[in-house]
């Protein structure tokens, strides 16, 4: 797990990693907003660029389901591989 583990991942990286949307939903039960942070801070430290998302009151998986909000997150998604291409 020590060695999967994505920001230990990204403290040993010998190169820039690619850009990367970081999409973080307000009630998300699985993965709580500080280690979103502290992804996110890492991946900067890397020199990654990093879009990122905020979804007040959404659960974790909302994009599973329809709703407006998931109608912006894939608005979102699509605009972002859009910019990388």
């Amino acid at each position: 797990m020590e060695d999967a583990n994505v920001i230990g991942v990204l403290e040993r990286m010998k190169k820039q990693p690619p850009p990367v949307l970081i999409v973080q939903p307000g009630e998300d039960q699985n993965i709580p907003l500080k280690m979103t942070q502290s992804l996110i801070s890492a991946y900067q430290t890397a020199g990654g660029a990093v879009d990122y998302a905020f979804f007040p009151g959404q659960p974790h998986a909302f994009a599973h389901r329809p709703s407006d909000a998931t109608n912006a997150c894939i608005e979102l998604m699509v605009d972002f591989i859009r910019r990388q291409l």
